[in-house]
């Protein structure tokens, strides 16, 4: 699987006040003894208050293939993040503006998350009132996205390029990151 996308954050932390926040996730944020399969993230990307970024998976029943980058990222500026995980080789290769921050290997691949969705800048808390997949927004980014894309397998680097130049065929090639109206609360 592929992910990633543009995004301006306006704070490093979330509009609940925690440090760091989601850019996107397909899964949902199960707290404390709830925590099950269907619920796992397949694949997230987000921020820590420290500007770093961590992407990985869940696997079992609440256990984390996590990497935090060593790069960071800054407020009030466009910045475009990719990660690309490949099943094959158990790598994910982080690319920040086009240029690979690192390769980080996992043990486990993700499993579940049958019942979870994909939502971008924010995670589903599937505990609120036992209610499911209805709950409160968790760790939501104070900031904009834009062009975001997931893709079914591992994408290759001269794609990736593609995608971050805008010239990936059947797109529009771009001299700037384009502006849009719609912000993620």
């Amino acid at each position: 699987v592929s992910y990633g996308g543009w995004f301006n954050l306006d704070a490093l932390q979330s509009a609940s006040g925690n440090d760091g926040g989601m850019l996107l996730r397909h899964g949902a944020y199960d707290e404390g003894s709830e925590e099950s399969e269907q619920y796992n993230g397949i694949y997230e990307v987000g921020f820590n208050g420290d500007g770093t970024l961590f992407f990985g998976h869940e696997y079992g029943t609440g256990s984390n293939a996590i990497s935090t980058s060593t790069d960071t990222i800054s407020t009030d500026e466009w910045v475009h993040l990719f990660v690309v995980r490949d099943d094959a080789s158990q790598e994910y290769m982080l690319y920040i503006n086009g240029s690979v921050e690192g390769t980080y290997s996992y043990s486990n691949s993700p499993t579940g998350g049958g019942s979870g969705q994909f939502i971008v800048g924010t995670v589903q808390n599937n505990t609120v009132d036992g209610a499911g997949l209805g709950g409160t927004q968790e760790f939501a980014m104070q900031g904009n996205a834009d062009e975001v894309r997931v893709y079914d397998s591992a994408v290759t680097d001269t794609r990736v390029q593609e995608i971050f130049n805008g010239t990936e065929e059947g797109g529009t090639e771009y001299s700037e990151v384009p502006s849009f109206d719609n912000e993620v609360p």
